[in-house]
C-alpha cells in the first residue's frame, strides 16, 4: 500500500491526470435555442481504463485498511467463531460500503 501510495505522489501532475479526471472532453457550441454558454460533454474511450484502474486501486486499499485497522481488531477481541468471523468481515464491509454509498447519494442530492 505505501510504494502505490508513494508511486502516485511520484507521477508529475500531467501524467496523474491521466488517472484521476475524465477523458474526453467534447465541448459543443453554443446555439440561438441555448443559453449562451457551451455545454461540455464526456464520451468513453481507452483512455478511461487508466482511470478505472486508479479507482480500483484506491477501492482495494480502502478495503484493506477497513479490514485491518477495524474488522481484524474487533474480532480479536470477540473471539468469533470461524463462520462467524466471517460473516462479520462481510457485513463490515457492507456496512461501510452502504455508509459511503448513502453519503454520496445524499451529497450528490443536496449539490443539485
Amino acid at each position: 500500500m505505501v510504494f502505490l501510495l508513494g508511486l502516485m505522489f511520484e507521477i508529475t501532475a500531467k501524467a496523474s491526470i491521466i488517472f484521476v479526471t475524465l477523458q474526453y472532453n467534447v465541448t459543443l457550441p453554443a446555439t440561438e435555442e441555448q443559453a449562451t454558454e457551451s455545454v461540455s460533454l464526456y464520451y468513453y474511450g481507452i483512455k478511461d481504463l487508466a482511470t478505472v484502474f486508479f479507482y480500483m486501486l484506491v477501492a482495494i486499499i480502502i478495503h484493506a485498511v477497513i479490514q485491518e485497522y477495524m474488522l481484524d481488531k474487533i474480532n480479536r477481541r470477540m473471539h468469533f467463531s470461524k463462520t462467524k468471523h466471517s460473516k462479520f468481515n462481510e457485513s463490515g464491509q457492507l456496512s461501510a460500503f452502504y455508509l459511503f454509498a448513502c453519503v454520496w447519494g445524499t451529497f450528490i442530492l443536496i449539490s443539485v
